[in-house]
């Protein structure tokens, strides 16, 4: 289990123990029943007092924000102390000279139990698939398939019919880092305001949280305290899109299709302390909301600040397959679907790889969205043991071919790419009879024989930089 604390130290000293503070951490229990209690303090020093006085606890945390101290039976351990940019909260260490400290030998793999991310992917329901704020639809809203993953569904919202879904649980996103990301297709943008995401507390400086498209651009709203971007949004196109808020630094942030669009310095934190998160909808003034028309899907909540790479990989990195401790589990954030048939695992060039052997062997992933549209770049990027093989696509510079990190080819601009307007699938090793397989004259499609791995594919043009390191793992 994690739980949030804080990194800077120093030593109280009793006749019974020694306290150590550590600021801006988080502490990771390995001991399963190392929790003595949860109990409502309004001040650290009572915390630490609590801890003191009860002979089990070596540990505390004491949570300002909630006003929560937990106790723990398991020593301060330095390998637990883990860096965060959240400030609410302090780990009391508290070394103490009584022999008569319980001991707890169960032991489980440790499970993040503190601000966990929040995920909608509206597959024919609004519950959130990581922890349990789940939402309500209001207005009727309709799910259609598939979803941006190629299985599941989407949620679409007409704003003439108010239709938006709400989160009846409280969720408290004042004084910390966040990041909202989703995707969305916009089908009108000449309403004034349209909405993402909010969650309104007053009308009042940095107490209202709305994600809008305000005049066809995206915008992040503290109210009065906001970033506009100048980006215009094109209607019937799909866009990811990302909102980070960075407490640490004041930072307010909008990503486009995983690229830095906007920033700026907020005045001060968002700290609305009531207000439920409501999707497809936001409300800066009571009575006057503002519907977004069109689909929204994947919606993730995270309770830190994304970096700019882990942007760039949830919006582009389509799939990922690592294929290590014999998984065929896809690592990217829309989690594609795939079958096999008579494959076996070898080793790789990095850890574990697939491996082809037989005319009837392949592997196979449904679900290519983006890949049915016209014009979409893309890299598909996968890694063996003898070489490391990518191929590029956009409309600027056509088809290109990279060997080892090294461009060996390419067709130039003029080149389109035809899409099929459905979902595509990929396969690997073997054509599957017209599935996949090219023209006649030029590249023989018997099934391939050999070992695959690092399978990586994104759905922009990555540059001869990008897959030279790839390339070098």
């Amino acid at each position: 289990m994690y739980f949030l604390l804080i990194c800077t130290l120093f030593p109280v000293i009793d006749s019974r123990t020694i306290v150590q503070l550590h600021r801006q951490s988080i502490y990771q229990s390995n001991i399963s029943c190392s929790l003595v209690h949860n109990q409502s303090i309004s001040k650290l020093n009572d915390c630490i007092r609590l801890c003191q006085d009860d002979y089990r606890c070596q540990t505390a945390v004491y949570f300002k924000d909630k006003q929560i101290c937990s106790l723990f039976t398991e020593s301060c351990q330095k390998n637990s102390i883990k860096p965060t940019e959240n400030i609410t909260a302090t780990v009391i260490c508290c070394k103490k000279n009584s022999q008569l400290l319980p001991t707890c030998a169960s032991t489980t793999t440790p499970q993040p139990v503190f601000e966990p991310a929040s995920l909608w992917s509206f597959d024919n329901n609004t519950n959130d698939s990581i922890s349990n704020y789940h939402g309500v639809l209001s207005g009727s809203p309709i799910y259609r398939s598939p979803g941006i993953n190629g299985y599941g569904s989407t949620l679409w919202f007409d704003a003439a019919n108010n239709q938006f879904v709400n989160v009846p649980t409280y969720r408290n996103l004042s004084y910390r880092s966040f990041t909202v990301q989703m995707w969305f297709f916009s089908t009108n943008t000449s309403s004034y305001t349209c909405g993402f995401f909010g969650q309104r507390h007053a009308a009042n400086a940095d107490e209202s949280l709305h994600y809008v498209l305000r005049n066809g651009s995206p915008r992040l709203c503290f109210f009065s305290d906001d970033l506009q971007s100048s980006t215009i949004i094109q209607i019937n196109t799909w866009y990811h899109i990302t909102f980070v808020y960075n407490y640490s630094s004041f930072t307010q942030s909008i990503y486009r299709d995983g690229m830095l669009d906007c920033n700026r310095t907020s005045n001060n934190p968002y700290q609305s302390m009531s207000g439920l998160i409501v999707i497809g909808k936001t409300e800066q003034q009571p009575g006057t909301p503002w519907y977004f028309s069109g689909a929204i899907d994947e919606v993730l909540l995270t309770m830190k600040a994304k970096t700019a790479s882990e942007i760039l990989d949830d919006a582009t990195l389509v799939t990922y397959h690592s294929f290590d401790s014999q998984s065929y589990y896809d690592a990217s954030s829309l989690r594609l679907k795939g079958t096999y048939a008579n494959v076996t695992f070898s080793i790789g060039k990095v850890n574990q790889a697939i491996d082809f052997q037989s005319n009837s062997s392949f592997y196979e992933i449904d679900g290519f969205f983006l890949l049915g549209h016209a014009n979409r770049s893309y890299s598909i990027l996968p890694s063996n043991v003898w070489s490391h093989i990518a191929y590029t696509y956009s409309s600027n510079n056509g088809l290109r071919l990279y060997v080892n990190g090294t461009l060996m080819n390419t067709t130039g601009s003029g080149l389109q790419y035809i899409c099929s307007g459905e979902l595509n699938t990929l396969v690997l090793a073997n054509a599957r009879g017209n599935r996949s397989s090219c023209y006649s004259q030029s590249i023989a499609s018997d099934p391939y024989s050999g070992s695959l791995d690092e399978l990586r594919v994104y759905s922009r043009e990555l540059a001869t930089d990008d897959i030279y390191v790839l390339s070098h793992p």
